[in-house]
């Protein structure tokens, strides 16, 4: 049973990270072919991928409060990076 629910996290969690990352990719996209590159949406993206990571972990490992705030760290990057592209 244990190992079913670890192969469950892992696969939402997976299946999660996927879903952000398609709208990460675009927002890092159209921030290239905009030229609104700046040091905010560098540091976007950055806390996008540690917020990220510690999601993907705590996920895994199941602590819910640090995967909210994984997930919420991310999605800072995110609006970062749209920051970056609506000041250009």
């Amino acid at each position: 049973m244990k190992d079913s629910a670890l192969a469950g996290r892992i696969q939402r969690a997976k299946v999660n990270l996927a879903e952000n990352l398609i709208i990460f990719a675009s927002l890092v996209l159209i921030t290239k072919f905009a030229n609104a590159s700046s040091g905010l949406s560098s540091l976007g993206a950055q806390v996008f991928f540690g917020g990220r990571l510690v999601h993907a972990i705590s996920y895994v490992s199941g602590v819910t409060v640090v995967r909210s705030l994984g997930y919420t760290i991310g999605l800072t990057g995110m609006v970062m990076v749209t920051i970056a592209i609506l000041q250009r």
